[in-house]
């Protein structure tokens, strides 16, 4: 009785291909392989998000070393930051009083 089961049950390859997909799912489940998997696909997108953000930031770090090779940059910056004049600038200097 049962031999006929089997039996009858292999003759219809749709559903021994069912019932192999359904074994192989329940055995990844309980072997916690799909669990792994998805884990590692998860860290995967973490780092390539951090990938990303970090060739952005190199990116504008190496625009900001271009200019730094820039004289007129460097000239621009002393002005506005450090107060720097060059030759024929007059300084104005008011007291306190």
């Amino acid at each position: 009785m049962l031999g006929e089961k089997i039996t009858s049950l292999l003759e219809k390859p749709t559903r021994v291909g069912c019932i192999c997909l359904i074994l192989l799912f329940i055995g990844l489940v309980l072997d916690k392989s799909l669990w792994r998997l998805y884990q590692i696909h998860e860290s995967k997108q973490i780092l390539l998000s951090k990938v990303i953000e970090e060739n952005d930031k190199t990116i504008k770090i190496k625009q900001q070393l271009d200019q730094l090779k820039n004289p007129a940059y460097i000239e621009k910056q002393a002005r506005e930051r450090l107060e720097f004049l060059e030759k024929e600038d007059l300084l104005f200097v008011f007291s306190q009083e």
